[in-house]
This record gives C-alpha cells, structure tokens and sequence, in this order.
C-alpha cells in the first residue's frame, strides 16, 4: 500500500506491505515493534522488482523479440544485403547468449 506525497524525488511511499496472498497473511508496517520484519518486506519487494525488471523488460522484450528477427534475416536475407550488412553486427552473438540464459 502506497501514499502519494508531493515530494518529487519519492511520489510514492510505501506504508505498508503484505507478502502473503491470503487474508490472513502478516501485513508489516514502518511502525510495527519490529523494525526488522519491515526491513525484510523491503527487501523481498526491491528483489521482486528486480527480477520483473530483468525477466519482462531486459530478457523478453531484448533478447527473444531480437533472436525472432536475427533468425528471420539469417533464413530470409543474402548475406550480401545491405540490411544483412547493418543488422549483422548488432545479432553477433544474440543465439548463443540467449540458449546459454536459458
């Protein structure tokens, strides 16, 4: 759960965090007694964010939607075009690191 503040450098600050999907699931808080839980909440949140950040953003919408065009113009192109010519440089190696990711 957020909060908007007009602070520009933090729109948004968290004021409390439920890491379970069931209602009874623990809700922690900046106030709660121990600090600690709220810390870890933190933190698992930050990780989550960064693994949606590098899974959705980085990997798919880089990597898999790059290979479907590097394959396209290796079957499709003369190696002689111009655009083969361009493209090349920029899929060196996009095969081999994304069946090594996998």
């Amino acid at each position: 759960l957020f909060v908007a503040s007009k602070n520009t450098s933090y729109p948004l600050k968290p004021v409390a965090i439920q890491l379970g999907h069931t209602p009874t699931s623990a809700v922690h808080t900046p106030h709660e007694s121990s600090f600690f839980w709220w810390t870890v909440a933190k933190r698992y949140i930050n990780n989550a964010d960064g693994l949606t950040s590098q899974i959705v953003h980085h990997l798919v919408n880089t990597h898999l939607v790059s290979e479907a065009f590097a394959v396209a113009m290796i079957r499709q192109l003369p190696q002689m075009h111009p655009v083969y010519q361009i493209l090349k440089f920029h899929f060196e190696g996009l095969i081999a690191i994304n069946t090594m990711g996998f």
